[in-house]
């Protein structure tokens, strides 16, 4: 069965991207992992892009700083929490970011269960709980929030972020 996905390169060193931009258009298909003899992990590259100013799956006006009394985020991919207290995985993000119940005015999401592999050991590894790509906060705006928000939206949140998990937009 086909299956179809796609990814986005971030970095802040210019130079890399370009080179890993160069490499890819030279490339059309490839195989990664390591059972690319048994036919496995066989890509087509197509479709790049290179954008230098990249925001997420979304665009922001610069100049509307009206936020009418509220903050939106919304997840661009799951996001793997953890509890700071109990350093178990979590699912509260207003709890997470240390908000009481009267700073929440609505909350739109759904968990799932994300498994992982161990190569080393040839193991399944630890099923955790995420808040699924797609779910939508709202919160009461205040600049302190807004500040911490707009750092999680530039570096994203939680994590395995190099795995691209943890992105979000607000408003």
């Amino acid at each position: 069965k086909e299956q179809v996905f796609s990814a986005i390169i971030i970095s802040k060193q210019v130079e890399s991207l370009n080179t890993i931009f160069k490499l890819l258009q030279n490339i059309h298909t490839m195989k990664l992992g390591k059972s690319q003899r048994a036919g496995y992990g066989h890509v087509q590259v197509e479709n790049l892009c290179s954008i230098t100013d990249w925001e997420g799956e979304y665009k922001r006006n610069e100049g509307n700083t009206q936020t009418s009394g509220r903050l939106q985020v919304i997840l661009l991919s799951d996001a793997l929490l953890r509890d700071p207290l109990t350093g178990t995985h979590t699912t509260d993000l207003p709890a997470w970011l240390g908000l009481k119940e009267e700073d929440v005015q609505d909350v739109y999401s759904n968990c799932r269960v994300r498994g992982s592999f161990n190569r080393k050991w040839n193991l399944p590894g630890l099923q955790t709980h995420v808040i699924r790509a797609g779910s939508t906060y709202v919160f009461n705006d205040n600049p302190k929030l807004q500040a911490k928000l707009r750092g999680y939206e530039a570096d994203g949140m939680g994590e395995s972020l190099a795995e691209g998990l943890g992105r979000i937009a607000v408003n």
